[in-house]
């Protein structure tokens, strides 16, 4: 997805692989909060 930016599309598409597998959800929560501190990060411009 072009919206998530650079590396972050990869990861993303790990995430929708094993989001809903019970045996991955500790590694999908991880991921997931990986994915969200980069696409919040305090920019400063």
């Amino acid at each position: 997805m072009k919206y998530f930016g650079e590396g972050l599309s990869e990861k993303h598409k790990e995430l929708v692989k094993i989001i809903r597998k019970k045996d991955k959800i500790s590694q999908a929560k991880s991921l997931f909060l990986d994915i969200h501190a980069n696409l919040h990060l305090e920019r400063t411009y």
